[in-house]
């Protein structure tokens, strides 16, 4: 799916192919046709990879007290051929958690590994669902995107 910066390029190249269309500059008809190609080989990037990326989540510890430290640990594992590009992870987490479960990874090569952790405190006692993690993987240049959920919710 593109992004907002993919569908403003792709707009900006029919704007651009038509201004050369209509005043016949066969060099400014090629630069809008290049801006719109850019965005199909972007989608292909992010659609067609070699790449085959699994996830898991570990709750350390499983139960904690108000103001106790928690870290969630993330890894991401890539089996496929093809190295993977930038990498987006948002594991979804709930008020009463403070800390951030939004984080980018450069990428991952072919067979290659990658862990994260995300730091929490609980502020109450409770019950908390931690997920669904969801992986985006985007293109390069940034005009392409494809979420996928990698894991369910755990509990703490």
């Amino acid at each position: 799916m593109p992004t907002l910066r993919g569908w403003l390029v792709a707009a900006t190249g029919v704007a651009v192919l038509l201004c050369g269309v209509g005043f016949g500059a066969l060099a400014v008809q090629q630069l809008g046709f290049a801006l719109v190609a850019l965005l199909g080989i972007a989608l292909l990037v992010v659609r067609r990879g070699r790449f085959s990326l699994a996830a898991t989540r570990t709750v350390t510890p499983r139960r904690a007290r108000p103001s106790q430290a928690v870290e969630i640990e993330l890894a991401i594992s890539n089996r496929g051929r093809g190295a993977a590009p930038l990498l987006l992870l948002e594991d979804h987490l709930p008020p009463g958690l403070s800390g951030s479960g939004r984080f980018a990874l450069q990428g991952i090569e072919a067979g290659g590994d990658r862990t994260a952790s995300i730091p929490l405190r609980p502020a109450r006692r409770g019950r908390y669902a931690i997920g669904p993690l969801e992986i985006s993987v985007v293109d390069p240049f940034g005009l392409a995107r494809v979420t996928r959920r990698a894991v369910d919710t755990d509990d703490l």
